[in-house]
C-alpha cells in the first residue's frame, strides 16, 4: 500500500497574516492539492472553531470558507476520484480506514491550525509511535466535527446505512433463515421494516425463534424472514406502499394516521423502550443529576451558544455540541419536541453552530457522538449494544423510566408498536399471508414460547433492554 499524504487548500482567504516563525514550519500554498485519488471536504463558513483532542492532530475551523483536501493514493476501495459532500462522509471514511492494514512506514503527525490569527498553517511535530493510518483517522475525525444538513452517500460508503435512502430503492438489509440452509428454496415469507431493533439484534432473534417454532411444531417448510432497514417514518412509508408486510415503529401519532388511512389493519403494543441523553464524560454543559431533561437541554443550548462565540481551549475541555440524527426518526422527533419545550429551535435560521446534524441510524450516530465529544439522544437498546470503545468515552445523563410504576406520559418513554398490513382495502393479500398473520400474533403472545418472552429475554452487557407493554 502506498504511503498516505496530506494537503490543505484555501478557497476564500482574503489575506494571509504573518505567522510566527517559532510556531510555523510551513504554510500551505494555494495550489498545493493533489492527485488522482482525492477526497475533499468543504467546510461551511459559519462553523464554529473546534478541535480534536488526542495529541496528534488539532483542527480549528474559522468563520471563513476553505476546503481541506486529504489525499489517499491507491486506497484499495477507491477506483476513481471520490469527492466527499459532507463532514459526515469524512467520518465514515475514518471508519473505513480503521479496517485498513497499518502501513510499515510512518509519517510525522502534524498540528494543523486554521484559526483567525493563523488561517492556514502546519506546525510539524516529532515522529511518534502512532501509525499513519491512525493519523489519517485523526485528521478525518477532526474534519468531521462539523454540522451536516444533508448527506449523499458516496460509492465507498454504500455499506454505511443512511436513513435517507428512497423507499422505492429499498432491499432487505438482512434475511434470516432460522438456521435452515435450505430456507432460501421457499424464500422470504415475512417482511418487516424497522431501524433500531434490527441493529440491536431483536429482529434476528424474533425471526429465528419463530421460524424454528413453525418448522418444528407446525410442520412448515423452512422459510425466510427479511428485515428492511428504515427509521419510523421510512418504515411506515414502506408499509403504506406495500414494500413490507409489517412495521415496528415508535411514533404513536403517525401509526394511528396509517391505521386511519387503511394501509394497516392491526396494531399491537409489543414492548417498552426508553430514550437516554448521553454525552462526553468531561460534561462541558455542566449537567447535574437533579436536572430534568428540559433543564439539561437548556444548559446544552446555553453553553453551546457561549462556546460558539468564544471557543474553549481544547486542552482544557471540549466545546459543547449536540448531535442530532435529523432524519424524521422517532428519536429525532422526540429530540425536536424537547427543544421546542425549552423554547429553542437550533435547526432554524439563524442556524445554531453547536447543533450537529448527522443523518444516520442510531449505531452510527452514537459512534460519531462518542468520537466527537458531543451530547446526543439515543434509545437505551442502541446504547447497550454499542462497543466498549464507544461507551467508555461517554456516560448517561438522563434515562427514561419504563418500570411498572412509570408514568405513561414520561417524556423519555419510547413505546414500540407493530403494525400489520393484513386484509386492508389497499393491501394485496400476499401468498404468505398466513405466516405473516401468525408472526404478528406471535410477537404479542405471552406464553412461555411466545414473542413477549423472547423480547424480555434480550440482554446486552447484563442489562435487559425492554420491558413488557402495559397489560402484557
Amino acid at each position: 500500500m502506498s504511503n498516505y499524504s496530506l494537503s490543505l487548500r484555501a478557497l476564500s482567504i482574503v489575506r494571509r497574516p504573518s505567522l510566527p516563525r517559532s510556531r510555523i514550519a510551513t504554510t500551505i500554498p494555494q495550489d498545493r492539492f493533489a492527485s488522482k485519488n482525492m477526497i475533499s471536504n468543504r467546510i461551511h463558513p459559519c462553523w464554529t472553531p473546534i478541535a480534536f483532542r488526542g495529541g496528534v492532530v488539532r483542527l480549528y475551523f474559522p468563520a471563513r470558507a476553505m476546503t481541506p483536501v486529504v489525499t489517499y493514493p491507491s486506497l484499495p476501495f477507491m477506483n476513481a476520484d471520490v469527492i466527499m459532500s459532507s463532514p459526515t462522509q469524512c467520518l465514515e471514511l475514518m471508519l473505513q480506514l480503521a479496517a485498513l492494514p497499518v502501513p510499515s512506514k510512518q509519517i510525522n503527525p502534524s498540528k494543523i491550525t486554521n484559526s483567525p490569527s493563523h488561517p492556514m498553517a502546519i506546525e510539524a511535530l516529532p515522529v511518534c509511535a502512532t501509525s499513519a493510518t491512525e493519523q489519517m483517522k485523526n485528521l478525518v475525525l477532526a474534519n468531521a466535527a462539523a454540522h451536516v444538513s444533508s448527506v449523499a452517500l458516496g460509492s465507498i460508503l454504500a455499506s454505511s446505512p443512511s436513513s435517507n435512502t428512497p423507499v422505492g430503492a429499498r432491499k432487505p438489509y438482512e434475511i434470516y433463515n432460522g438456521g435452515y440452509p435450505n430456507a432460501h428454496e421457499r424464500g422470504v415469507c415475512v417482511r418487516i421494516a424497522n431501524g433500531t431493533a434490527g441493529q440491536i439484534g431483536l429482529l434476528r432473534v424474533w425471526a429465528d425463534v419463530f421460524i424454528r417454532m413453525m418448522v418444528e411444531e407446525k410442520g412448515e417448510q423452512p422459510f425466510e424472514v427479511a428485515w428492511y432497514l428504515g427509521d419510523t417514518s421510512d418504515s411506515l412509508s414502506m408499509l403504506e406502499t406495500g414494500a413490507v408486510d409489517m412495521a415496528l415503529t415508535y411514533i404513536p401519532q403517525a401509526e394511528l394516521r396509517v391505521m386511519q388511512s387503511g394501509a394497516a389493519s392491526r396494531r399491537s403494543y409489543v414492548y417498552r423502550d426508553r430514550f437516554a441523553l448521553v454525552g462526553p464524560r468531561c460534561n462541558p454543559a455542566g449537567l447535574e443529576q437533579h436536572d430534568d431533561i428540559y433543564e439539561m437541554f437548556h444548559k446544552i443550548m446555553t453553553r453551546g451558544d457561549a462556546d460558539a462565540e468564544c471557543p474553549p481551549d481544547p486542552d482544557v475541555r471540549a466545546a459543547c455540541r449536540f448531535l442530532s440524527r435529523f432524519d424524521k426518526s422517532a428519536t429525532h422527533l422526540k429530540e425536536s419536541s424537547i427543544w421546542l419545550m425549552t423554547g429553542s429551535v437550533p435547526w432554524g435560521n439563524d442556524y445554531s453552530r453547536w447543533y450537529h446534524q448527522y443523518v444516520r441510524f442510531p449505531r452510527e450516530a452514537l459512534r460519531a457522538a462518542s468520537a466527537l465529544d458531543e451530547y446526543t439522544l439515543i434509545d437505551y437498546g442502541a446504547w447497550h449494544s454499542a462497543p466498549p470503545s464507544v461507551c467508555e468515552r461517554m456516560q448517561i445523563y438522563k434515562l427514561g423510566d419504563i418500570g411498572p410504576d412509570a408514568a405513561q406520559e414520561d417524556v423519555l418513554l419510547n413505546p414500540a408498536h407493530l403494525l400489520y398490513a393484513g386484509e386492508t382495502p389497499r393491501f394485496v393479500t400476499p401468498e404468505n399471508e398466513r405466516l405473516c398473520k401468525a408472526f404478528f400474533e406471535w410477537t404479542s403472545d405471552t406464553g412461555p414460547k411466545g414473542g413477549v418472552a423472547v423480547t424480555l429475554g434480550l440482554e446486552r452487557k447484563g442489562s435487559r433492554l425492554y420491558v413488557a407493554a402495559p397489560g402484557a
